[in-house]
């Protein structure tokens, strides 16, 4: 990396420092406002740790030690005679990449960056930057510098990890935090989510070896990571597993074979899903360059400030026009306002062509996709320590918004001008590739067809017509065959995966559930969209233990009065009713040996064992129940139309279908609105 001359020609640390950080062992200088608003950016992991240990020298005050571990703590299933070969002192020496300084030095005043997901609710999330207030034997005081929760007065504990360090996993205590004065660059990127932290140490390692030791490592773009889950509950009652089904599933036997210390799977052509993965780029390949060099150009495409300008002349081209970096901090703060301000993107390439593409809630998928349209591979990468780890929605509400974000998104991109199948006719994606994002993109459609098959049992029951061949008919068996070839299809890929049967089942019927209802208003959402009448929005998905914090049971259905809930609450009465009505021979029709059989009332008592979370809903409180959703159902006039059913028989079915939609279409308009 060729640094521009004023940078070059700084004559010491010294010197930088006192550029950055001026008068800092000055008592009183270092306050929050001084410290947010500025960093130092560093090419190397050991310059961060020379310059941070140089910093903290000039901040006025005594040192504070922490170390992180006073003994050695013996395990099971460890090899206890390694242990006592380990002295304390050399415990505490060690400083692996990646992961918090076992011998953490602090002083009051001092900038710190948090490394751990420790209360994201509370502002405590991984590289949220702070400010040292006090430093007590088992808590350290900090005040949060950056962030919505900037200025709060916090409280960051000792946690224990057990790093691998040559082969030997040792539990700590320690703090998860780092002297933040400086910030790290290069060519490759990692990319985690919000609510993902690395879990694997070796895991940038190994995707260096996938990036610069293949075969064609100047064809890959990126590797991905699969995407797991801790601190789940029990039986995993939300479904999260499913995604770790799938992909589990595309792993082969023969992809485990690589030359490293540790097994991994690894796989070419990975979908772009989610933010876990490294990325590299290039300066010697770009499809941004359009064939022209002029500044004019580049400006059009990368806005408006000439150091973008500059810096993307010389990383696509190879330019040697020398950047002049400004040597005041002010000038410099002054070029990163401008460039973060909302409305430097405008009239760009940025969110189009450059950079992450918008246009789309699933944003990461519209990003891998074009990449894979643009001719560049991509790897997989599953190490047997899970490489990170984030957090799953724990409650209804949470897992119906994240959901109908996902249908919404893919669908987004399905009918959107870089749909998977343009790009395969129009550009460089490959035909499986193709048909792999068709199989992800096409998820929230399943909801129509989904819909259809649980309400047709229903409808099969009240006018006493059938679907299904009767018991005595030899086509029953056929029947019964097919459900139990995929059910046992379905729970043998989860009990290879190492999951229970409960597993299975909850993730059965919460694919069910979410389906019909968060899917459901996914496709409407993106229908509203292309006929011009609503825009899609980007919906936060909560992930703490409940929606508002009361919830003491996490693994129960909590419910809210998001109009999502609607289709599942109907269908729950539709088939109630129509068991009920079926078994007291209230029906359209007489009683003939034509009528409603075995197979529509099995089929009905499923889909009520499925949506069994809305059934105990009725008779639930507070969150656990639907009052509220019946109160609106009530008022939008299904409690009548109810009652008229139970009066008239099968004739009322008709005024609850119009009321249900009419309230349904009703719901969904004013929350898109």
């Amino acid at each position: 990396m060729e640094l521009p001359a004023p940078i070059n020609h700084r004559k010491n640390l010294q010197a930088l420092l006192a550029s950055v950080y001026p008068a800092l062992n000055v008592p009183g200088i270092a306050t929050a406002s001084f410290l947010r608003d500025r960093a130092i950016l560093a090419p190397r992991n050991d310059d961060v740790k020379e310059i941070n240990q140089t910093s903290l020298e000039m901040f006025p005050g005594q040192h504070i030690e922490y170390l992180a571990a006073d003994v050695a703590i013996e395990q099971e299933n460890e090899q206890p005679h390694l242990v006592p070969s380990y002295p304390t002192d050399t415990l505490n020496s060690l400083d692996p990449s990646s992961l918090p300084p076992f011998l953490l030095m602090l002083k009051i005043g001092a900038p710190i960056m948090l490394l751990r997901n420790i209360a994201p609710k509370d502002g405590l999330c991984n590289g949220v930057r702070l400010i040292v207030k006090r430093c007590a034997t088992r808590v350290i005081e900090a005040i949060i510098l950056t962030g919505d929760k900037a200025g709060n007065t916090v409280f960051i504990p000792r946690i224990t990890l057990t790093p691998f360090v040559a082969e030997l996993a040792i539990p700590m205590s320690i703090y998860g935090v780092r002297v933040s004065g400086v910030m790290t660059n290069s060519p490759f990127m990692l990319n985690v989510d919000c609510d993902m932290f690395a879990n694997n140490a070796q895991v940038v390692l190994h995707a260096m070896c996938l990036l610069l030791g293949s075969e064609n490592e100047r064809e890959i773009a990126y590797v991905q990571c699969p995407q797991h889950f801790y601190g789940g509950i029990k039986d995993d009652p939300f479904g999260a597993s499913s995604l770790i089904v799938l992909q589990e599933c595309l792993e082969s036997e023969e992809s485990k074979d690589l030359s490293m210390e540790e097994p991994v799977a690894f796989i070419e052509e990975m979908l772009f899903t989610g933010y876990h993965q490294m990325m590299q780029r290039y300066k010697e390949r770009t499809t941004l360059a359009m064939g022209s060099k002029k500044k004019e150009a580049i400006r059009a495409k990368f806005g408006c400030s000439a150091q973008v300008v500059k810096s993307a002349s010389q990383t696509l081209f190879g330019s040697h026009e020398k950047l002049n970096c400004p040597n005041d901090i002010t000038r410099s703060l002054k070029i990163a306002t401008q460039v973060a301000d909302c409305s430097y993107e405008s009239d760009t390439l940025w969110g189009t062509k450059i950079g992450w593409l918008y246009g789309s809630t699933a944003e990461d998928v519209l990003t891998g996709l074009q990449i894979h349209a643009r001719g560049w591979r991509s790897a997989y990468l599953s190490p047997e320590r899970s490489a990170f780890l984030g957090c799953a929605p724990f409650a209804g509400p949470a897992v119906m918004t994240q959901q109908k974000r996902w249908a919404t998104g893919l669908l987004e991109v399905l009918f959107s001008k870089n749909s998977p199948i343009l790009a395969t006719i129009k550009a460089n994606l490959k035909f499986r590739q193709c048909l792999s994002y068709l199989y992800i993109n096409i998820w929230g459609l399943r909801s129509i067809p989904e819909l259809c098959y649980v309400v047709l049992p229903a409808y099969c029951l009240l006018p006493n017509t059938y679907i299904f061949p009767k018991v005595s008919e030899n086509a029953f068996w056929i029947a019964i065959s097919l459900v139990a070839i995929y059910n046992l299809t379905t729970l043998s890929e989860y009990l290879h995966c190492g999951f229970s049967v409960k597993v299975w089942w909850n993730n059965q019927r919460m694919s069910r559930i979410t389906a019909t209802t968060a899917w459901l208003f996914g496709v409407l959402s993106v229908v509203l969209k292309l006929i011009g009448q609503s825009d899609t929005v980007f919906e936060i998905t909560r992930k703490d233990q409940g929606d508002d914090g009361t919830n003491t049971n996490p693994g129960q259905f909590t419910f809210d009065d998001s109009p999502v809930f609607v289709p599942g609450t109907a269908l729950v009465l539709l088939h109630v009713t129509a068991l009920v009505l079926w078994s007291l021979g209230i029906h359209s029709h007489g009683q003939t040996a034509l009528g409603a059989g075995l197979g529509e009332v099995i089929c009905s008592l499923l889909v009520l064992l499925n949506f069994l979370p809305f059934l105990l809903g009725f008779f639930g409180k507070g969150s656990y129940g639907i009052h509220s959703l019946i109160n609106n159902l009530y008022i939008s006039g299904f409690g009548g139309t109810l009652r008229s059913l139970l009066q008239k028989g099968f004739h009322g079915l008709r005024f609850v279908g119009e009321s249900l939609i009419g309230f349904f279409v009703t719901r969904m308009f004013s929350r898109t609105e």
